[in-house]
């Protein structure tokens, strides 16, 4: 039986800063396309309404309903597989590694240091799975799903095939469960991130950055930054139904694994974009 208020728990995200939907981000996001309408000679009202009246913005809010209650029912027993998970791994690095155990001492250096080793780690897995949903004939079917959309905005982010976000559970879980096993074995400790909010201190930096931007029509650049950094428009490019921009710009945050792979596209002046999948 479905527990209302659990689902009420994960459709509300305002108030997570685990999640793009927390409001500062999304106040902080609607500020600089309020400005970024205002410098263009644009109606900030205009674009919200043309937005909630749009059929692809119907679809990201259907999905994200729909999904969010897969994942307090069907899916909840995949989330929780991160402590399994990391609980195996200890089992395994105790009995090929035990000089390893507590190698390392807590200091405020070594937990800010493998906070970021963590948020990098997710971030190649992230970059990993997206890729191959691209790649894979099945999977492509599943994540086209997020590429029909013709119009961006934060809730494009949750629109996703029903398998797709059972395999992003299982993504979030292995990722999860395989840097709490490394932090808890080599620290000899739980507390193995830097956090503020309850969340990796780098994870919450990303999300403040403009995350929701991503999926929005406002090409915010980053300039020599995008040497490293996934800008906006450049996750926007990678929604793009232009040919010459398919299969580019894979990565979350950093731009190393498209580099690696080939698929990095950051031109030096910005294209017009039009979104959506055939």
């Amino acid at each position: 039986m479905i527990n209302l208020q659990d689902y009420i728990n994960e459709i509300w995200q305002f108030e997570r800063a685990s999640s793009r939907l927390f409001l500062p981000f999304l106040l902080s996001s609607i500020l600089v396309i309020c400005i970024w309408n205002l410098k263009n000679g644009r109606s900030f009202k205009v674009s919200f309404l043309n937005t909630i009246k749009d059929s692809s913005f119907h679809t990201d809010l259907g999905l994200f309903l729909f999904n969010s209650l897969l994942k307090i029912t069907v899916f909840a027993s995949v989330a929780g597989l991160s402590i399994e998970i990391a609980w195996y791994l200890q089992v395994f690095f105790l009995k090929y590694f035990p000089y390893l155990r507590s190698s390392i001492e807590v200091s405020t250096f070594s937990i800010v240091l493998f906070s970021a080793l963590a948020f990098a780690f997710d971030d190649f897995i992230r970059f990993g799975v997206h890729l191959v949903m691209h790649r894979v004939p099945f999977l492509w079917k599943l994540h086209r799903t997020h590429h029909t959309a013709t119009s961006l905005n934060p809730l494009t982010l949750y629109r996703a095939h029903p398998l797709e976000v059972l395999i992003a559970t299982f993504r979030n879980a292995l990722s999860g469960g395989i840097v709490t096993a490394i932090g808890a074995f080599l620290f000899g400790s739980l507390d193995i991130f830097y956090t503020a909010l309850g969340v990796n201190i780098f994870g919450l930096i990303f999300n403040s950055a403009f995350s929701n931007l991503r999926h929005s029509s406002v090409p915010i650049r980053f300039g020599i930054f995008e040497k490293a950094f996934i800008s906006p428009y450049m996750h926007q490019i990678h929604h793009s139904s232009n040919p010459k921009h398919f299969n580019k710009n894979y990565g979350t945050c950093f731009t190393f694994w498209d580099k690696i792979a080939g698929s990095l596209y950051s031109p030096k002046k910005s294209e017009e974009l039009k979104f959506g999948a055939d």
